[in-house]
């Protein structure tokens, strides 16, 4: 399995949560979906942004005023790193 160099422990565990659930998915996991984040996980998602493995997609709901849908997508930084942990992401 490999980690780029500068991803803690906790973002790639994330990273492969999210990795592992995208088949649910069609590829592009909702948040708040299977899992959800706290605080934390909040700050793992952001570096897992800013490192080009994945981003987010933020659906609006008409039906809610206050929020909306967030779907996690994988760039091919993030699809390659899912392959090498040997998931498939059913993209």
């Amino acid at each position: 399995m490999t980690n780029p160099s500068n991803l803690s422990t906790g973002a790639l565990d994330l990273f492969i949560l999210m990795a592992n659930d995208a088949m649910n998915w069609s590829g592009t996991p909702l948040l708040g979906g299977n899992f959800d984040l706290d605080e934390q996980g909040k700050g793992y998602l952001t570096k897992l942004k800013k490192a080009g493995l994945v981003w987010a997609d933020k659906q609006h709901d008409p039906g809610c005023v206050t929020h909306g849908f967030v779907y996690i997508n994988f760039t091919e930084a993030g699809q390659a790193l899912a392959t090498s942990h040997g998931i498939d992401l059913g993209i």
